[in-house]
């Protein structure tokens, strides 16, 4: 699909990511052929994340089931994979042209573990279908969806169906089942990006005539809304479109090599959120939050049940476990950690400065102290949330049991 190409400098497209927490924001600058790291409240750049291994024009970013970085290398046709803590490059999981794979855009893992992938490019006849690969080998299984469908972007809905944005024959949105057959569809302008909100309607870039944010219900399929105007904040062709954790809206632009913020309810601007060419950005294209990291925590080491007194003027001991490939005392950025009834809690009062195996298994562990009276739990919770960052900028998150007492 060369009208993608062409397209390219003014449109920039976003992958829909919901996670549990907010980690940084990772963006695709497809010129600069990286992926970049931002703070996830500031915006400020933090430094290249991913890069090397061949990528060229990198599309669409997932995390998949084992944690690690997928992403989309568009001018050369392969899906590659990068540690999705260090960013280090790991190997192609999608070799060059494998399924006749040709200008990979829209990638996503179904429930069924499987990874499905629009190729755009033409192909024997073959223009715009989604193919689907094993997903833990990247071994190639079938196409999925085929014939001259134009599929541009796709992404599983709540109701996990499959809606594939196709630009041929016509311009629609279509819902799949399990085996590919179509089950409904819905006419909208053409555009590149489909995204599901935090509401479980998807989102539609447009390029041409009005450039607006459009919005449609996957469960009506009736003609798409407004949501963002053409021109609101500045923003030209909004090509990428990404509901964070915190509700908000953020678009890409390629045409000004930024990412605005929108109110993700309203669709009012709220602001630029990254400048223009911040850390090289050039064409930001896909991007994603990273997830936390799940970390197994021991509330009260050696103690069971974990009786939490709401009366006392103490601190809470937590123990934060190491285990064969994450080393709790030299990873966990201490300063970052809280802890309490929704892991939102500032409570730290201090960490042991000598690691400790607490849980006998010959792995130091790092164990730090919460002020009880800033953790906020109430009588009758029953878990203990703590959340982090480890020194590289990734978020962390564990859970353990609670009993609360008078």
């Amino acid at each position: 699909m060369n009208s993608f190409v062409r397209i390219l400098p003014v449109a920039a497209a976003v992958l829909l990511a919901v996670q549990p927490s907010l980690g940084d924001l990772l963006v695709g600058s497809y010129n600069g052929n990286q992926i970049l790291r931002f703070n996830e409240t500031t915006g400020a750049f933090l430094g290249v994340f991913a890069s090397g291994g061949g990528l060229d024009g990198p599309t669409a970013m997932t995390f998949g089931p084992d944690g690690n970085l997928y992403v989309a290398s568009f001018q050369n046709d392969r899906i590659l994979r990068y540690n999705g803590i260090t960013g280090a490059f790991m190997g192609e999981f999608v070799t060059a042209g494998l399924g006749r794979l040709t200008r990979p855009v829209g990638m996503a893992f179904g429930r069924d573990g499987k990874l499905y992938v629009t190729s755009t490019g033409w192909d024997e006849g073959l223009t715009g279908h989604v193919l689907r690969y094993e997903g833990t080998t990247g071994d190639f299984i079938d196409l999925f969806i085929g014939g001259r469908n134009g599929a541009s972007d796709l992404a599983f809905g709540p109701d996990g169906y499959l809606y594939v944005r196709h630009r041929h024959p016509l311009y629609e949105v279509r819902r799949y089942d399990a085996n590919g057959w179509p089950l409904a569809s819905v006419r909208v302008p053409d555009g590149e990006v489909i995204v599901f909100g935090l509401d479980s309607k998807f989102y539609l870039n447009v390029y041409y005539a009005s450039p607006d944010v459009l919005r449609c219900s996957a469960d009506t399929m009736a003609p798409p809304e407004i949501f963002i105007n053409a021109g609101s904040g500045g923003l030209g062709v909004a090509g990428g479109l990404l509901f964070g954790p915190d509700g908000k809206l953020y678009v890409s632009s390629g045409a000004d090599n930024n990412v605005r913020r929108y109110d993700g309810i309203t669709g009012a601007f709220i602001d630029v959120f990254i400048p223009s060419g911040s850390g090289g950005l050039n064409s930001p294209f896909k991007m994603l939050f990273t997830p936390p990291i799940s970390v197994v925590i021991d509330i009260k080491p050696r103690s069971l049940p974990n009786s939490i007194n709401l009366q006392s003027w103490g601190s809470i001991p937590v123990a934060i476990l190491s285990s064969a490939s994450f080393h709790a005392p030299a990873q966990v950025d201490k300063a970052s950690l809280k802890f309490g009834r929704t892991g939102n809690e500032s409570s730290l009062a201090f960490c042991n400065a000598s690691p400790e195996d607490v849980n006998s298994d010959a792995r130091r562990d790092q164990v730090c102290h919460f002020y009880t009276q800033q953790t906020a739990f109430q009588a009758g919770d029953t878990v203990g949330v703590l959340t982090g960052k480890t020194v590289s900028g990734t978020p962390i998150r564990g859970t353990d049991s609670v009993r609360i007492v008078p």
